[in-house]
């Protein structure tokens, strides 16, 4: 898993870590099992695609900060802040990053390779023509 980014936030540039690190805050963030939250925010994402990137933004900030072992030195209202006064690119980035770092996009690849390989190589008997056996 190496989902690392870095964007404006704040005024200076900051790193976003997608690693087991931000696994945990995530989880913690929506008070359940880690490995159950990327389920939950992504149908999350169908009611305010904002709230996820705040959520994913602050525990990605948290997944850069404990991997180097840093002091968490910003609250959840400041990395609100951030998050509302962000670029647009830049927030579609830390969704985009999130998504590869879980590996999402390569499984719904995976998926539609495997249906089309699964039509491409369907065979289908022929009707003779009218008057033909």
């Amino acid at each position: 898993m190496s989902g690392i980014i870095e964007i404006q936030l704040g005024g200076q540039v900051r790193t976003l870590r997608f690693n087991n690190w931000q696994k945990e805050a995530l989880g913690k963030v929506l008070g359940q099992d880690p490995l159950k939250a990327a389920k939950t925010l992504s149908a999350r994402a169908k009611d305010s695609i904002i709230d996820v990137i705040f959520d994913l933004v602050y525990t990605g900030l948290i997944g850069a900060y404990r991997a180097q072992r840093k002091d968490i030195d910003f609250t959840e209202a400041e990395v609100g802040e951030w998050v509302g006064d962000a670029e647009n690119a830049a927030l579609a980035g830390v969704f985009d990053v999130w998504i590869d770092s879980i590996g999402v996009r390569k499984l719904i690849l995976e998926q539609k390779a495997d249906a089309k390989g699964s039509v491409q190589s369907r065979r289908v008997k022929k009707k003779p023509a009218p008057g033909k056996k």
